[in-house]
């Protein structure tokens, strides 16, 4: 191993995962790139996934298994891992994705390329329970150096797969500890935008299953608030406010904010419509007034008023 090599920790989260453990720890194991602090976090699991962890930690020195004293959810154990970096680089592996063998190479060579970058991804195959596709993250614009063509590139893209891409330690320090949100991986993979651009590697070298519904968050302690998911409210609610928060210039704030409207206009025209013509045909005021409230007043203007004129000239 060339002194030169960064150490890159994987921080795995588990919770009852032995179907699926041993072999998401091999395929860690098996990256070709070798210098890797392999942290598996264990949130207090009840079947043998501890036995597991503690086998493979004794076959391999890279390895440190944290068994939590008590359960801390979903949320809780991310960050419990990203406590524990050690490396000048990190990224979380969950207990059931596949990463292929170069996933950690090739990222890193990305991100070593780019100076700037504060996160390198790959193309994904998305795994449903009814079909799988192929993803690709973002648009070129999010490795601009410019933020709002970075931010228009990145809210016009709604999955976040990207959360186990690889990111550098210090913008994931400066972001600090994961929020307590359903809509976690989103913010903070927008922090570490507002911090840097995102390289994509253009090869598809993860597979990422969605296995769980809102019900199965509920149930893990994750917070169901009202339009927590909405991955356009984001835009008006928090976004802005993250970037001043992080330093950023209001000139700058403010063409990102433009940018991102752009993109989003007509996803939130097309919504509005939808909304406004089901409450207006079951003549629900309180069914109007409940999600409209959730948007700041001159844009619940702009989109009622856009969604009447439309609804009285269509067809």
């Amino acid at each position: 191993m060339s002194a030169a090599e960064p150490l890159v920790t994987v921080a795995m989260p588990l919770y009852n995962g032995a179907p699926n453990v041993a072999t998401a720890i091999r395929r860690i194991r098996e990256q070709t790139y070798r210098n890797l602090d392999i942290v598996l976090c264990d949130d207090a699991s009840t079947d043998a996934t501890p036995d597991i962890c503690v086998a493979a930690a004794g076959e391999d020195d890279r390895i440190r298994y944290v068994r939590n004293e008590r359960n801390l959810g979903m949320n809780g154990n991310f960050n419990a891992g990203l406590e524990r970096k050690r490396g000048e680089f990190f990224m979380w592996a969950g207990q059931d994705d596949e990463k292929a063998p170069e996933f950690v190479a090739e990222t890193l060579a990305a991100l070593q390329r780019n100076a700037n970058a504060s996160m390198a991804c790959s193309w994904t195959t998305i795994v449903t329970p009814r079909r799988e596709f192929l993803h690709k993250p973002y648009s070129p614009a999010i490795v601009s150096e410019r933020i709002d063509e970075r931010a228009a590139a990145f809210v016009a893209d709604t999955q976040c797969v990207a959360i186990y891409g690889l990111f550098r330690s210090q913008v994931v320090d400066a972001i600090g500890p994961i929020d307590d949100w359903l809509d976690t991986d989103r913010h903070f993979l927008f922090k570490a935008l507002i911090r840097g651009p995102f390289e994509v590697v253009p090869r598809d070298l993860f597979r990422y299953r969605l296995v769980h519904s809102a019900a199965d968050y509920e149930r893990i302690g994750m917070a169901m608030r009202p339009g927590a998911a909405d991955y356009d409210l984001d835009l008006y609610r928090y976004f802005p406010e993250l970037m001043r928060r992080a330093g950023v210039d209001r000139r700058a704030v403010l063409r990102s904010t433009v940018a991102m409207h752009a993109t989003l206009k007509p996803y939130l025209d097309r919504r509005a419509e939808h909304l406004i013509a089901e409450a207006l045909d079951d003549r629900s005021t309180a069914r109007l007034f409940a999600w409209a409230k959730q948007y700041p007043p001159m844009l619940r203007m702009r989109m009622f008023w856009g969604a009447v004129r439309r609804i009285a000239t269509r067809p």
